[in-house]
């Protein structure tokens, strides 16, 4: 993983791949004007042809699932700033009791009790998918 920084107010999710994918910011489409349900699935089409799947599981009241827990991978976190209610993501190691950010693309770097866990995500090799 290799940090990279949002440029704009809205591309913290593009800031996130770009760093799990070690790709320039430039590389990797951003579309905040789709919502966040279409900007979602364009960026899984997009993931898709790099041999990537993206998958995403709600938090519950701020708690990860179980099956983050341990994962021994980076993880997308979809967070909510508690100070104007903004989606916004970084990227998160999951322990056995906790997941622990370890980069926040924003040049706020917004700090815990700021914001609450709405969300966790994984890139997956498409691979992985396939039967045989």
């Amino acid at each position: 993983m290799t940090p990279v920084m949002q440029v704009r107010d809205n591309d913290c999710f593009a800031a996130c791949i770009a760093s799990l994918l070690e790709l320039p910011l430039g590389a990797v489409p951003n579309h905040p004007a789709s919502g966040y349900l279409g900007q979602i699935e364009k960026m899984q089409r997009w993931l898709r042809r790099l041999g990537w799947n993206y998958i995403e599981m709600r938090a519950d009241s701020g708690r990860m699932p179980w099956v983050v827990m341990g994962a021994p991978a980076h993880v997308i976190l979809g967070v909510r700033i508690r100070k104007c209610g903004n989606l916004h993501a970084m990227i998160g190691v999951a322990t056995r009791r906790q997941i622990r950010v370890v980069h926040d693309p924003s040049p706020v770097q917004w700090k815990r009790g700021q914001y609450s866990m709405d969300s966790v995500a994984f890139l997956v090799p498409a691979a992985a998918y396939q039967c045989r």
